[in-house]
C-alpha cells in the first residue's frame, strides 16, 4: 500500500479530494498567525460585517434628523392675534382699568398656575389641568405672583361639556385659594363696573373717560 502511494502521489490526492480535502489548496493557503498589532486594530473598532450592515440604518437616521431640522417643511404659521374677537375688546377695557398696577397674562395654562402636591401619587390630577387654561390672569408686576383669574363666558359655555369644565376649573381655583371671576361676553364693557369688580383684588382704578370698549 505504501509503495503504491509513493509511486503515484496523484492517487492519494484523488482519494483526499473524494473525502472532501483538497491537499494542494490547503498547502497553497499559508496559515497566518494574528499579530498583536492586528489584534489591537480589531479591538480598536475595525469595521465588522455587523457594523457594515447597520450603516444604512444609521444613514437613514441621519437623513431623518436632517429633514427634521429643515424649517422650510414645518407646517406652522403665526396666528393673527393671541386673542379671539370676543376676547380682544375685553382686553382693551381691562388694560385701561388696571393700568400698570398689575400685569395681564392672557391664555395661561393651568399647569403653569398651579402645582400638584405629591406629584407621583396625584399624577392624574395634574393631567386634568395640563391642557386647560384660564382666559386672563392678573399678576403682581414685580414678582408675577397670580392675583386673580378671569374667565370670559360666551354662548359656548352653555354646553354641558363646557359647564363641567367650568365647574372643574372653579374647584381648582378654590382649592388653591386663588380668586376667579366669571364675566359674560358683551358687545361693550363698562370700565367702571369692571373696576368695581376688580377692586377687591387690585385696588381702586384710575379715572376713566369713556365706556366705548377701548382705552381712553
Amino acid at each position: 500500500m505504501s509503495a503504491t502511494t509513493n509511486q503515484n502521489p496523484g492517487c492519494l490526492t484523488r482519494v483526499l479530494r473524494f473525502i472532501g480535502i483538497d491537499l494542494q489548496a490547503r498547502q497553497a493557503v499559508p496559515k497566518v498567525k494574528p499579530t498583536q498589532q492586528n489584534q489591537q486594530s480589531a479591538s480598536a473598532g475595525a469595521p465588522t460585517q455587523e457594523n457594515q450592515q447597520a450603516s444604512p440604518a444609521v444613514e437613514l437616521l441621519q437623513q431623518n434628523q436632517q429633514a427634521a431640522t429643515n424649517v422650510e417643511t414645518f407646517p406652522y404659521k403665526t396666528n393673527f392675534s393671541l386673542l379671539v374677537k370676543s376676547e380682544l375688546p375685553f382686553y382693551h377695557v381691562l388694560s385701561s382699568v388696571v393700568g400698570e398696577r398689575v400685569t395681564i397674562c392672557p391664555k395661561v395654562r393651568l399647569g403653569d398656575v398651579f402645582f400638584v402636591v405629591d406629584f407621583k401619587e396625584n399624577l392624574p390630577q395634574y393631567f386634568n389641568i395640563a391642557s386647560k387654561h384660564v382666559d386672563f390672569l392678573l399678576c403682581e408686576p414685580r414678582t408675577m405672583k397670580p392675583i386673580v383669574g378671569i374667565e370670559l363666558d360666551d354662548i359656548g359655555h352653555n354646553r354641558q361639556d363646557r359647564k363641567e369644565r367650568d365647574e372643574f376649573i372653579k374647584k381648582v381655583f378654590k382649592a388653591a385659594g386663588l380668586p376667579l371671576i366669571n364675566i359674560h361676553v358683551q358687545p361693550k364693557y363698562d370700565p367702571h363696573l369692571l373696576a368695581k369688580r376688580l377692586a377687591p383684588y387690585v385696588g381702586d382704578a384710575p379715572e376713566q373717560s369713556n365706556s366705548s370698549g377701548m382705552p381712553s
